[in-house]
């Protein structure tokens, strides 16, 4: 099941694996790159989003939302659209 904020803590996680970092140190409005996450990094977590969600989002599509909170919309609205619904199993 996802939602808005489901999505937004678990690329939350990811990132913050990924950076090596506390999920509480990461700012909503932040921009990645003020943390060091990087275009490849965050392609490697989109990856995964696309493997764990059964999606097929562009890495591209997701640099051009540089802020946690930007991202994590971006990632829900399509999680929707791809599975046809307005959040939940998918």
């Amino acid at each position: 099941m996802f939602d808005r904020q489901s999505v937004r803590d678990h690329l939350a996680r990811l990132i913050a694996q990924a950076m090596y970092m506390e999920e509480n140190e990461l700012v909503e409005t932040e921009l990645f790159s003020n943390f060091g996450l990087e275009s490849l990094t965050l392609a490697k977590i989109v990856t995964k989003i696309n493997q764990e969600y059964h999606v097929s989002i562009q890495p591209r599509d997701v640099l051009k939302h540089q802020t946690l909170r930007d991202a994590s919309e971006f990632v829900f609205q399509e999680l929707s659209r791809q599975h046809g619904q307005s959040g939940g199993t998918p």
